[in-house]
């Protein structure tokens, strides 16, 4: 028992507070609460892009699993030392906002407690997993990557196809650090922790389009006071003063209510869409919930909402004519090569609806720059897709 806990500990140590940690280099200043909860998506997904970029070569080149992830180990710790650094040197702190609803709040938290309870105490057979828990359970074992048919046993030549989209190995290697059983991490432990990744993903998605948590908007209002004169015209020549700006208000006015009540409710309205999305196989919340461990799951969930929410601010960057800066190539590249080490639809899937987008925003705001950084950082879809056309 003290083993499987001990096991737990590694693996949220894992999969929560190490991404958190590495997710606080893309940040600096005071964080908010929708930046601390970024921090935690976007570190995973840094960490899930340098697995893949490790991870493809490594099945390609026929290198064990053991020496890839303790080349992955090194780099993470790496990178949580720089964060550790920032932090105490005073470069990053953390000041999180209020609740605000607490009612809100709470009817989320319910909902989460009971969508936790149902991937702990029930269970729900998925034939995929005859495939990828199989292959992860043959990889923590052996340290052999698609070596071995997970229906079988028996070595065969390398599935290269399926080798390309890892995710099965890094449940190995999470199953492996832990030392935790692959079908118990597989089917428990990294659902409950996905899961909160997963909400973690939607929060940004709502923190962006709801314009933040308690950001405030400006507007001007314009007191324009004319010298009396003989008639109206004469005003033409008379001094316009007493133009000022006033005024600050809470975007929570506008939208949903005052302070970030409404992240609460959309996070509420989410989490029961999520709830009741069973109604097919084959829906994102059904995948979140029965799959969630899966490549495919986590594309849906936590890639795609987060793309979003990333393509949104990055047409509001072009259409203010913002600078680009190097974070502007990093993260959309590492949040396409973590897409690239879920599934092996996300190259050519990405592919088309990023060319479509960065064309679109190219004909909307004439803003080359954009358009090239977010064209270069589509570098890992165009590689993962020439290597699916020429690998069998």
């Amino acid at each position: 028992m003290g083993s499987v806990i001990l096991g737990c500990l590694v693996a949220f140590l894992g999969v929560i507070f190490i991404p958190f940690l590495c997710g606080t280099l893309f940040k600096k200043g005071e964080l908010g609460t929708g930046d601390i909860v970024s921090s935690l998506v976007w570190g995973e997904i840094t960490l899930w892009g340098i697995f893949a970029w490790l991870c493809v070569p490594g099945v390609l080149l026929k290198i064990s699993l053991f020496t890839i992830g303790k080349i992955f180990i090194g780099t993470a710790v790496v990178l949580t030392l720089l964060s550790l650094v920032r932090i105490l040197g005073g470069k990053v702190s953390f000041k999180p906002g209020k609740i605000g609803s607490k009612g809100w709040f709470v009817a989320f938290l319910v909902i989460l407690i009971i969508q936790i309870s149902a991937m702990i105490f029930l269970r729900y057979e998925e034939g995929d997993d005859a495939f990828y828990v199989a292959t992860a359970v043959i990889s923590a074992d052996s340290g052999e990557m698609y070596m071995k048919s997970p229906y079988t046993g028996l070595t065969t030549e390398l599935d290269a196809r399926h080798g390309l989209a890892p995710m099965p190995m890094w449940v190995a290697f999470i199953s492996w650090i832990s030392s935790l059983n692959v079908s118990f991490a597989a089917h428990v432990v990294l659902p409950i922790l996905l899961l909160i990744v997963s909400y973690a993903a939607f929060y940004c998605v709502g923190e962006r389009f709801l314009e933040g948590d308690n950001k405030k908007i400006v507007y001007e209002q314009k007191n324009v006071q004319y010298s009396t004169g003989e008639g109206f015209l004469e005003g033409d020549n008379k001094k316009i003063e007493n133009e000022q700006k006033t005024g600050q208000r809470n975007t929570g006015d506008v939208i949903l209510g005052e302070d970030n009540k409404r992240i609460w409710i959309f996070m509420t309205a989410m989490s029961l869409l999520i709830l009741f999305g069973g109604y097919s196989l084959y829906t994102a919340e059904n995948f979140l919930l029965v799959r969630t461990a899966q490549g495919k799951a986590i594309f849906a969930s936590i890639i795609i909402p987060l793309l979003t929410a990333y393509m949104y601010g990055h047409l509001k960057s072009a259409e203010k004519k913002e600078r680009i800066s190097l974070k502007s190539f990093v993260m959309p590249g590492l949040l396409f090569s973590a897409a690239c080490l879920c599934t092996t639809m996300a190259p050519f899937l990405l592919c088309v609806a990023g060319g479509v987008f960065i064309v679109g925003e190219l004909i909307m705001y004439r803003s080359v720059k954009h358009f090239v950084s977010l064209g270069v950082s589509m570098f890992p879809l165009f590689v993962s897709g020439v290597l699916y056309l020429f690998l069998k």
